[in-house]
């Protein structure tokens, strides 16, 4: 064991490479903190759970067939922070220089919907990664490991801003109880057993790869559905919350900075500058051209039994003693999320157009339901191509995709041809075979719901293990 891997963490010159452990790897910042380590030089293990939907989109232009040994410097591993003998049997036989600990339930609202949950995984979770680490380091010595613990500015809840490593918590969620209680965990096992580990108090990051039912993206999402003539409402809460918003890129930045310093210690990160949901509103759809208040819907249902009014902090530590400062601020992040989601929403269109023009050419190559047999197969086809304006102009023949009217009896994906790894045609193909044992299809055609077509498209393609089509 001891032989392979220094094989595979050796350089070219046969200097060892550091080892990096991350959970969440698949999370926003997981994926940029993998980005940057690898152009660090590092050796990346990643722990994923086990689900039936892959999960892998935002690491997936990264990850190189482990087979491939010189080159796969990013390798995936099954385990879970509710797991515990997965997180002390990986950290075993890795063996890394550095674990960053950024998984989590990791939404607010929905930890009211989930505590107990959200405490065992956040809170416990992070006992049971610390406590790994600590016995990994009793048996076997190897006592430079560097821990980091993925705070939150939701922690201070109710105190007033600006908030800084000095400032009390007043955590007004589960998921925030639950950030402080593996905040104090960290500080703990610094402490008590001397464990080179950091709390990072990271204020809200986001990016084009941040979760959709988070607001930030949730908002940019909508304005390249708006904006394109997919989507014609928003439907949000409390417009008057306030937060310090900066780049996730920025931000994994200071994660590793933190385990670069001579001691372990507790950073504020933050941009400084706090905006409220209405004004992110006025930024985003103001950028193409649009009112904000032509299309937001409050809706009771988003807003926190308990709400944190104004998020915004005080990171004049990690800029000194770091030497950390963001790059991108408020208008450009916007901007950045926008254009992507802009750009998503384009290659949308695409496949919903191609429902409208292909309907009734199918329409003559299908079944028809008779006296007879009252159950009729329909085959649709669905193809995606990578470069949108060839389907714009017609150079490409897409076909469609339907909503199910009573169930989707079986369906098919063909893999275009590929040379060393590359693939050569751009087409992706999906056959969806439909029972109806009622329904023209006229009928079928009609109960397609674009606000389903891609849901259902990505849904296919997760279930069954293949790399995501390329408009994620």
């Amino acid at each position: 064991m001891a032989s392979d891997r220094s094989e595979s963490t050796g350089d070219s010159n046969g200097d060892r490479r550091k080892v990096a452990l991350i959970t969440g790897i698949t999370g926003q910042d997981g994926s940029y903190l993998t980005e940057f380590l690898l152009d660090k030089g590092y050796e990346v293990h990643g722990l994923i759970r086990r689900s039936s939907n892959f999960n892998t989109q935002r690491v997936n232009h990264i990850y190189i067939d482990p087979h491939n040994v010189h080159k796969a410097r990013m390798k995936l591993h099954y385990a879970d922070l509710t797991d515990a003998s997965s997180l002390r049997r990986w950290i075993d036989t890795i063996q890394p220089d550095e674990v960053y600990n950024l998984a989590a339930q990791s939404h607010v609202a929905v930890s009211f919907e989930i505590p107990d949950y959200t405490a065992d995984v956040v809170a416990t979770g992070a006992l049971r990664l610390l406590e790994a680490v600590r016995s990994h380091i009793s048996a076997t010595g190897r006592s430079n490991i560097r821990y980091y613990q993925a705070g939150s500015s939701e922690m201070f809840g109710s105190t007033p801003p600006p908030q800084s490593e000095f400032t009390p918590f007043h955590p007004r969620s589960p998921y925030a109880v639950s950030k402080c209680a593996a905040h104090w965990y960290t500080v703990n096992y610094r402490e008590a057993y001397g464990i080179f580990a950091c709390n990072g108090i990271l204020f809200n990051h986001e990016s084009p790869r941040r979760g959709e039912n988070f607001v930030t993206r949730k908002i940019t999402r909508a304005v390249g559905r708006i904006k394109i003539g997919l989507q014609s409402k928003l439907f949000l809460g409390n417009l008057q919350a306030s937060r310090d918003w900066g780049f996730a890129g920025d931000y994994v930045e200071a994660m590793w900075m933190m385990l670069q310093q001579e001691k372990p210690d507790d950073y504020v990160v933050a941009t400084e500058e706090s905006h409220t949901v209405e004004e992110f509103l006025e930024e985003a759809f103001g950028y193409v051209g649009l009112k904000w208040s032509d299309h937001v819907v409050i809706d009771k249902r988003y807003f926190r039994p308990t709400e944190v009014d104004n998020l915004k902090g005080d990171s004049s530590k990690a800029r000194k003693v770091l030497g950390w400062k963001p790059k991108v601020g408020f208008k450009q992040l916007v901007k950045m999320m926008v254009d992507e989601d802009v750009e998503l929403a384009k290659r949308e269109k695409v496949l919903v157009d191609a429902v409208c023009r292909t309907c009734f050419q199918l329409q003559n190559s299908c079944g028809k339901v008779s006296a007879n047999d009252k159950k009729v197969v329909y085959r649709l086809v669905v193809v995606y191509q990578a470069d949108v304006n060839a389907v714009v102009h017609g150079e490409a023949s897409p076909g469609v995709c339907v909503c199910s009217v009573e169930d989707i009896k079986r369906y098919m994906y063909r893999k275009p041809e590929s040379s060393r790894g590359k693939i050569k045609q751009e087409f992706f193909q999906l056959e969806i075979y439909l029972y109806s044992k009622t329904h023209s299809f006229e009928e079928v055609v009609s109960s397609i719901k674009i606000d389903s077509l891609v849901h259902i498209w990505n849904l296919m393609w997760l279930n069954q293990g293949f790399p995501e089509p390329r408009f994620q």
